[in-house]
């Protein structure tokens, strides 16, 4: 598991000794599959998760941030480029709102390749977010809230919960963690 505390953009448009890229390939988490969150310490109105998302491509979450956050903004799967109207994606533009006195956290739990499918751990985590806050999250997915689907194949059910309460599977909180 990594928290990474974002309190600036360049720690995710840059892949620098600060930034989340780094710490994946310090953490030895580079090339691991598993499920992430993107959240405000203190909740946007209205009050929602930025992100959620899973990765379970070879070459492992590294290649999703970097597709994601590094890629040129005309990459598909870049958070940087634009939606059809023009305006940023909500992702992008909260992490232009990230500041020392209201930072993201960034954070991935890394799952066993053998033993997981991470994107069943998605729709949970999706399904407990629409059940929590009424809504999905703030960058909008369309995500599959069927609560039931493949329940019982749910790789770390507690997830949702501990980043809603921002404490490690410990029970020590984020901020206390870094």
């Amino acid at each position: 598991m990594l928290v990474a505390k974002i309190v600036s953009q360049a720690q995710v448009l840059t892949s620098n000794s600060t930034s989340i890229h780094e710490a994946l390939t310090t953490e030895g988490l580079a090339g691991s599959i598993g499920l992430y969150f993107y959240r405000f310490a203190k909740l946007k109105d209205p009050q929602a998760f930025t992100k959620i998302g899973e990765v379970s491509r070879e070459g492992g979450v590294i290649v999703r941030k970097q597709r994601g956050w590094l890629a040129p903004n005309t990459y598909g799967d870049s958070y940087l480029k634009p939606g059809r109207n023009g305006i940023s994606k909500i992702i992008h533009s909260d992490l232009l709102s990230v500041t020392a006195e209201d930072p993201m956290y960034f954070v991935f739990y890394e799952f066993d390749v053998e033993n997981s499918f991470p994107k069943i751990d998605e729709i949970a985590a999706f399904s407990k977010h629409v059940t929590h806050f009424g809504r999905t999250t703030r960058n909008r997915e369309q995500a599959n809230t069927f609560a039931n689907l493949g329940r019982n194949l749910v790789w770390h059910d507690a997830a949702f919960e501990q980043v809603l309460q921002m404490k490690l599977p410990s029970g020590k909180s984020f901020e206390n963690a870094i």
